[in-house]
């Protein structure tokens, strides 16, 4: 009897492709909180640029500075996450 005939082994087979069907969605979700990350880099930036030139005024830019990097530092605590699964 062949390996490949056996129950076991066409079950296990199918697990491991499930598996690493499921793996590789977390794998893509992973490398998009590091795209979301950069963004929110980005959108301090521009934040800090409108305060600069007066289009934004301190106190608020102040507030949704604050609100992004709390933002950002969740996004790095889910990134760790997933790399524990993984």
């Amino acid at each position: 009897m062949k390996f490949e005939d056996l129950k076991v082994w066409k079950r296990s087979s199918r697990l491991c492709a499930d598996l690493y069907k499921h793996f590789q969605g977390i794998k893509d979700f992973a490398r998009f909180l590091q795209y979301s990350k950069g963004s929110c880099g980005e959108l301090r930036t521009q934040i800090y640029i409108g305060i600069d030139i007066d289009y934004i005024e301190p106190a608020v830019g102040k507030k949704w500075i604050q609100e992004i990097k709390e933002l950002s530092a969740m996004l790095v605590g889910l990134s760790k996450s997933l790399r524990k699964i993984n």
